[in-house]
């Protein structure tokens, strides 16, 4: 984790394109999980597919039943991201 207070900018993060999960009809799933003290629903972007694909396959063992087994999609450019 990073220091408590440090702000991720865009030039963080890596350049398209990313993968998000999806269902399997293609729509967006979210995890409900505790962010900051507060309940949150929360996504996750990979860089490549494969790593979408392995964090999928164990998201469950690491309570994230919600974005188990699901699609890696990929999102070409920074407006799909939005």
């Amino acid at each position: 984790m990073g220091e408590t207070g440090r702000e991720l900018t865009l030039d963080d993060l890596p350049r398209p394109p990313l993968f998000k999960l999806v269902d399997a009809d293609g729509r967006d799933v979210f995890q409900e999980t505790e962010v900051g003290g507060e309940r949150a629903e929360v996504g996750a972007l990979f860089s490549d597919r494969g790593l979408a694909g392995e964090f999928s396959a164990g998201a469950a063992a690491h309570g994230m039943e919600d974005l188990s087994g699901l699609d890696p999609r990929e999102l070409s450019d920074w407006g799909a991201v939005e």
